[in-house]
């Protein structure tokens, strides 16, 4: 009970406890699913479409099959933002498909590539909307 009131801990106790609550609902977990599958669609038609764009041949079956198992390989924590990891899966995954080495490491790069930069507008987009109270609350926490 005392832990509840330290500065961190309450608070961070009872979202979590709020977010188990809202998450075992069933028509959360469909939605979540439904949308972590549109994700992994929406990346594997845009490797495909960079493979197309590059005059790699890759068809979009080899794609659907190929891309999940290297992106989760990618999303281990061994590596920043799957740098290396993503490149290794790519070149291993695509050469079963018959995509030469250099086409698969490229494709890898121009992917990863496409990702940071959505990710640096996504992120001048989070900063513009940021509230001045949660700025007032980061500056609290931040060390000095």
């Amino acid at each position: 009970r005392a832990a509840l009131d330290l500065p961190l801990v309450g608070p961070a106790l009872r979202y979590l406890s709020s977010v188990v609550q809202k998450t075992t609902k069933p028509r959360f977990l469909a939605m979540s699913t439904g949308i972590s599958i549109l994700c992994q669609l929406t990346m594997i038609l845009a490797v495909y479409v960079l493979a197309q764009g590059a005059g790699v041949r890759l068809n979009l079956i080899d794609c659907l099959i190929i891309l999940p198992p290297v992106m989760l390989v990618a999303a281990l924590p061994i590596s920043i933002a799957g740098w290396g990891v993503r490149e290794g899966a790519m070149i291993i995954g695509l050469g079963l498909a018959g995509v030469p080495r250099e086409d698969a490491l490229a494709l890898s790069i121009q992917f990863g590539l496409a990702g940071t930069l959505i990710g640096l507008i996504g992120c001048v987009g989070w900063f513009r909307m940021i509230d001045a109270n949660i700025l007032a609350q980061i500056k609290k926490f931040r060390i000095s």
